[in-house]
């Protein structure tokens, strides 16, 4: 029998205390863990090694959470599975099953059971239709670009 493949997730906060406590508690559920504590720095370690899902703060300097996202949907990163977790509690309406929010102080193993639906709705075959649309729409992006600028 296989074991079960161990998931890496990204922490991308500004604040050290908060990464370390939810780092603790994701390696004790047995994931590997990562830390960026900025967009920036989150930006670099997505695509360098892209992980299984993140945990993001929205509000943080430079690049922020929802500036992250974004970028991932524009297509300057991988776009992962994302719990986010903010100390500014947010409702936002119509968001995928693979991107859930959660305010900061909430139980731990909630968050831990949203990256787990997150990671599975993420893995559907509808989400990874799109996410082969998207790619595609991004080669033909890069193509166009190339050709309006003279570029091969």
């Amino acid at each position: 029998m296989e074991a079960a493949k161990k998931r890496l997730i990204l922490i991308v906060d500004d604040h050290e205390d908060l990464r370390a406590v939810v780092r603790r508690y994701l390696e004790s559920e047995g994931m590997d863990v990562d830390e960026a504590e900025s967009g920036e720095d989150a930006l670099v370690m997505l695509k360098a090694n892209t992980p299984d899902a993140m945990v993001l703060d929205l509000q943080m300097p430079g690049i922020s959470g929802e500036s992250l996202i974004d970028r991932m949907l524009a297509g300057e990163a991988p776009l992962v599975p994302t719990v986010i977790l903010s100390g500014y509690p947010r409702q936002f309406e119509g968001l995928p099953k693979w991107l859930s929010t959660y305010t900061k102080g909430v139980d731990l193993a909630q968050v831990v059971r949203g990256l787990r639906d997150a990671i599975e709705a993420f893995e559907s075959p509808e989400v990874q239709v799109f996410l082969e649309m998207q790619d595609e729409v991004m080669k033909m992006r890069g193509i166009f670009q190339a050709a309006i600028h003279g570029r091969k």
